[in-house]
């Protein structure tokens, strides 16, 4: 079954049936558990219907993978800076207009330690300014993304995230 999204007036963040994510999913999301040296997806965004809504999408196809979430960039800075090596996520997905520290400072911080070379970045952000496209693809960041104002968008972000992933 599709779900259509609208974008309402008032508002520029798109609107999602109630249905779109499910309560029980969320409590399983919300649970990061992984098995020591299994791939995980580290999602940095501080809206929480923006993680959630990517999460429930990658999380449809890729039912087993652990996504550990991040509500600023100073929060995953902090936390990528104290992970040993062996536990960096495989896939680094970064809002680029977060408090404390946007997407592109997170990815300058880490840009010069090459332990983070492996780790795959991405950015996602409201704007798809070219600057901030630029200035992130200049700190290490793979691709790009502007946020989707529907489903079929969205999906199509993940399948390109699904590549990289496929890779790992």
């Amino acid at each position: 079954m599709k779900h259509a999204i609208s974008l309402p007036k008032s508002s520029a963040k798109p609107h999602f049936p109630p249905t779109f994510v499910h309560k029980s999913y969320l409590r399983t999301v919300n649970t990061f558990h992984r098995m020591a040296n299994a791939p995980y997806i580290a999602l940095a965004d501080d809206d929480a219907d923006d993680q959630e809504m990517l999460a429930h999408r990658i999380l449809k196809k890729h039912p087993g993978i652990p996504i550990k979430f991040f509500g600023d960039g100073q929060e995953v800075t902090r936390y990528l800076e104290n992970c040993p090596t062996a536990d960096l996520p495989a896939l680094l997905i970064l809002d680029y207009k977060m408090p404390l520290q946007t997407g592109a400072d997170v990815l300058k911080t880490i840009q010069a330690d090459k332990r983070y070379d492996a780790v795959h970045k991405i950015v996602w952000s409201t704007s798809g300014n070219n600057q901030y496209v630029s200035e992130c693809m200049r700190y290490g960041a793979e691709k790009y993304f502007t946020k989707p104002n529907d489903i079929r968008q969205l999906d199509d972000i993940v399948s390109q995230l699904s590549e990289i992933l496929r890779g790992v």
